[in-house]
């Protein structure tokens, strides 16, 4: 089974994207894929792993799941340590890069999650999953450009994972580029979809006329789209009241 990711990279932005029009749940990264061969959705530890460990020394996957766990207790530190003491032992497992980035990421160490993704990005360069958590963390810094960037060396990297087009569609779209956005969105959206998220994205600028726009197109080639979304009627009717 491939490894899953937790969602607070996606669940920590605020602008509506493609991830949550397809109802998923990221990321760090949404059901993305590493070349790691360990499945984020089994139990943190089973009854029998210490037993079975008892006379070896723990696996990375064992020393990772253990690293979720203190973390789900609150046990910030020591998961941060083991974190790193793992990563220093076993450099080439992936999936300890991006916890650690995550665990900064809650605490809002952004500078630190970026640093450490990059560390991993030495080991694998190639690594979609680490490369799109690149792209969510920078995003969360507000460096667009650098999100883009990040996003778009993910897509190279594996071409059957639509979320990183629509990760590329957003941060374009947050850079003001509204027609290469839409372009994106429209490679893995119904039109409707495609400018509901342009729509979203302009508003997040507080660039109204053009969200307006995209927001009218949206309701000509999906009425059902717009009519489902209190966001877009509760704004439209403050303007109207404008």
């Amino acid at each position: 089974m491939t490894p899953r990711h937790t969602n607070l990279w996606m669940n920590s932005l605020k602008v509506l994207t493609t991830a949550l029009l397809f109802g998923a749940t990221i990321a760090i990264s949404c059901g993305c894929e590493s070349q790691q061969n360990v499945s984020y959705d089994q139990p943190l530890l089973e009854d029998d792993d210490f037993d079975k460990a008892a006379d070896r020394p723990p696996t990375p996957e064992t020393l990772y799941r253990y690293s979720r766990l203190l973390a789900a207790e609150g046990k910030n530190a020591e998961a941060e340590m083991l974190l790193q003491q793992s990563i220093e032992r076993h450099p080439k497992f992936m999936p300890f890069y991006n916890e650690l980035a995550e665990l900064y990421v809650r605490e809002r160490k952004l500078d630190s999650a970026v640093n450490v993704l990059n560390k991993g990005l030495t080991v694998d360069a190639n690594d979609a999953v680490t490369l799109n958590n690149l792209g969510m963390t920078l995003m969360l810094k507000q460096d667009y450009e650098g999100a883009l960037h990040a996003f778009t060396r993910a897509n190279a990297a594996d071409r059957d994972n639509a979320r990183y087009v629509a990760n590329m569609g957003m941060a374009a779209g947050m850079m003001g580029n509204y027609d290469e956005s839409l372009g994106l969105y429209q490679q893995i959206l119904t039109p409707g979809q495609a400018h509901f998220n342009v729509a979203v994205l302009a508003e997040a600028r507080n660039d109204m006329e053009r969200a307006n726009q995209e927001y009218a197109l949206a309701n000509q080639s999906d009425p059902n789209l717009i009519r489902k979304s209190d966001r877009y009627n509760g704004g439209l009717q403050q303007r109207k009241a404008r």
